[in-house]
């Protein structure tokens, strides 16, 4: 008796859609917004299917919706007038002559 294996053929998930070209995105920023448009799919993927047919292990979906909560807090992200209004921070050479004057103060 002979066995003959075949080679596995993968086939394509259908109505699935797939960041193709995330790589092609210009920067981080729009990356991340992709990232959670293709997190937030998949999530509504997942919600139509029936509890036995999930794809995603129990508590999955619970996760991913903390997980795009946090992104979308993330990217939508916009400083208080507080953070804004704040003192700017000191240069180099504002920090050298404040602790060059200090030196002197000590040792002068």
């Amino acid at each position: 008796m002979t066995i003959q294996f075949t080679k596995f053929q993968p086939q394509p998930i259908k109505n699935m859609t797939i960041i193709s070209n995330i790589g092609d995105l210009s920067n981080d920023y729009a990356r991340l917004r992709a990232i959670r448009d293709e997190l937030l799919a998949i999530n509504k993927r997942e919600s139509k299917r029936h509890e036995m047919d999930s794809h995603l292990p129990v508590g999955g979906e619970n996760l991913l919706d903390e997980i795009i909560e946090m992104l979308e807090s993330f990217l939508e992200y916009e400083p208080t007038d507080d953070e804004l209004t704040g003192e700017p921070p000191m240069s180099a050479a504002e920090r050298l002559n404040e602790a060059w004057s200090h030196h002197l103060q000590m040792h002068g």
